[in-house]
């Protein structure tokens, strides 16, 4: 009357149980002696791995065949889908608000801003000519001579 399920899930308890706790810690001390090799620790950890794979497996199989898992599922998903909603909508309620209330401009205006920025800088620069610094500080001289104390140029040394 047993449940040959829960009978072959037992068994692979146990033999993983068994490899990990028994054999595999004496096939490794065997392989430090010199007794015994490689190929038996590696042969016996498999064993242990696989059969604890079986029980996980097992078990995995065995919650979700049980309805009050799913149910459980069901309701948490609801319920975190339900709170991300009323989370988005506060944040949006909250940044709309102080971003009218402050005046900050919103991303889209500041990259339109800035593509007209980049507009007119290029147009100012294809506009302006090319002039030799010196030629513009030739220039501006007469404005600074009220301003500052004149020095004589070579001319005015050599006439002097």
């Amino acid at each position: 009357m047993s449940d040959p399920y829960f009978t072959k899930t037992m068994e692979d308890l146990l033999t993983a149980y068994k490899t990990f706790t028994v054999d595999l810690p004496l096939a490794g001390t065997r392989w430090a002696f010199g007794l015994g090799q490689e190929k038996d620790v590696t042969t016996t950890a498999w064993k242990g791995y696989d059969a604890s794979l079986r029980v996980a497996t097992a078990t995995v199989d065995s919650l979700y065949r049980t309805p009050l898992f799913g149910t459980t599922v069901s309701t948490v998903a609801n319920q975190m889908l339900r709170l991300q909603q009323v989370g988005t909508s506060a944040t949006k309620l909250v940044t709309t608000t102080l971003r009218q209330g402050i005046g900050i401009p919103t991303t889209a205006e500041v990259q339109a801003l800035t593509e007209r920025v980049t507009i007119l800088e290029a147009k100012s620069t294809e506009a302006t000519p090319k002039t030799a610094t010196r030629a513009t500080l030739n220039r501006l001289r007469p404005f600074d001579t009220h301003t500052s104390t004149t020095t004589p140029t070579d001319e005015e040394r050599a006439a002097a």
